[in-house]
């Protein structure tokens, strides 16, 4: 996924284990595109639980991916 400044992008996490329920691995946040650098993205939260604050993320990134807890991550361009 190629991604411009002013892109609009929504990070969902789900995972269907019971630990994991009424946790932030099942969760939704919505973030915009402040900055285009040579390697990575720059990123406000604009809805969620970390409204107001930034990231990075790399350009390298997968848009679907599941860490080792079994949490699936999935990067949608809105």
């Amino acid at each position: 996924m190629e991604l411009v400044k002013g892109n609009i992008i929504k990070q969902i996490k789900t995972n269907d284990g019971e630990l994991f329920e009424n946790t932030i691995a099942n969760s939704e946040l919505t973030y915009e595109v402040t900055r285009v650098n040579k390697n990575t993205y720059t990123l406000k939260c604009i809805d969620g639980y970390m409204k107001g604050s930034g990231c990075k993320l790399l350009k390298t990134f997968r848009e679907e991916s599941t860490d080792v807890y079994g949490t699936v991550t999935k990067w949608i361009l809105l």
